[in-house]
């Protein structure tokens, strides 16, 4: 996402008459939408589209409402890890957004780990973050999701960006919210950033509410709500532990995520001093060219460079950038959440 799309999207301040009249034309596109999403829902609700069961596994979907990043991934690490630890199997089934290969691929770390351009970052990320679990990677999670209970033995599946993908048959449906701005300007795509209209809530088995919250609800139905803060778990040098950098000392900050203003706002949290910044697509991939602006930026501000874990993958491990590691602290909810996973 662009920081021009960002910005229509995402407003930070109300959005006037005239940039509402300017915009109108969008208006068209986004009712075709809705009538596109609100069809193949029904198909879902008459069985004419069908949801496919997985026998002897439980599947989790972890997804949310809007395009770009809203802390899925944070979450599917989270639960990952909590699965494993009660003694399940657990696989990751991801469609791998932003790889270049077209093949499946199955792995875990330290396994035979594939490409980041055969994969995609977040698949290698989860993997990281929780060496126990299989991550598969492929456009047919359904077939993923047989390969991992087949062979691979796997009584959880965690179906990571799965609130739309209703092909795979799932026990559990969590939607994940940024409290901050989790509906953009309420509008459906392009118009705003919204795959499904607000009523798609109805769905979900219990929200994830990314920082702190009171009471969500839709309509009469009060959803369970389990609330998580994104807290600071680590910062690297390259692949390699080192300390943290200090407060107030100066940093030159990328990356490439949906929305960089959270990433801007973490490194607030940390107290840095960012003297500056450049932000790329989602899931860039970082060139030579890119590399050598970074650095030559970075020097000529006297400052250090910061990027998420994320980014920090795609970069060779050499490259002297300190990246931030993220993790969940849980606020409420805890003991709803691994009860309806079956570990409570």
């Amino acid at each position: 996402m662009s920081g021009r799309l960002e910005k229509l999207w995402y407003p930070t301040v109300t959005e006037s008459r005239l940039r509402s009249f300017l915009l109108s034309p969008l208006n068209l596109a986004e009712q075709l939408f809705r009538l596109a999403v609100s069809a193949r829902g029904t198909l879902y609700r008459k069985g004419l589209f069908k949801s496919h069961q997985i026998p002897g596994t439980r599947v989790v979907s972890v997804g949310n409402l809007n395009v770009g990043g809203a802390g899925k991934t944070p979450a599917v690490i989270w639960l990952a890890q909590r699965l494993a630890l009660a003694g399940k199997r657990v696989g990751v089934l991801s469609r791998g957004y932003g790889r270049s290969s077209s093949r499946d691929f199955t792995f875990q770390t330290g396994s035979d780990v594939p490409l980041i351009s055969d994969v995609g970052d977040e698949p290698l990320l989860i993997a990281r973050n929780c060496p126990e679990a299989w991550v598969l990677v492929g456009t047919n999670r359904v077939a993923l999701a047989r390969v991992a209970a087949q062979k691979h033995h796997c009584d959880v599946l965690i179906l990571d960006d799965g609130f739309q993908h209703r092909r795979l048959a799932r026990q559990v449906n969590i939607l994940v919210l940024d409290e901050n701005n989790p509906l953009g300007n309420g509008h459906l795509m392009p118009r705003g950033p919204l795959r499904e209209p607000l009523s798609a809530v109805a769905r979900a088995d219990l929200l994830w509410i990314r920082c702190s919250a009171s009471a969500v609800s839709n309509g009469n139905k009060t959803m369970p709500v389990f609330q998580g803060h994104s807290r600071v778990l680590a910062q690297y040098l390259g692949h390699s532990p080192e300390p943290p950098v200090q407060p107030e000392q100066q940093v030159f900050a990328f990356a490439g995520l949906a929305r960089p203003a959270r990433f801007l706002a973490t490194l607030a949290e940390l107290k840095l001093n960012v003297v500056g910044y450049r932000f790329f697509r989602d899931h860039h991939s970082y060139s030579a060219a890119d590399q050598k602006w970074l650095l030559e930026a970075a020097r000529a501000a006297g400052a250090k460079l910061v990027t998420t874990e994320k980014d920090a993958i795609r970069l060779p491990s050499q490259f002297p950038v300190s990246s931030v590691k993220l993790g969940v602290k849980v606020l409420e909810g805890e003991q709803m959440l691994l009860e309806m996973l079956g570990i409570g």
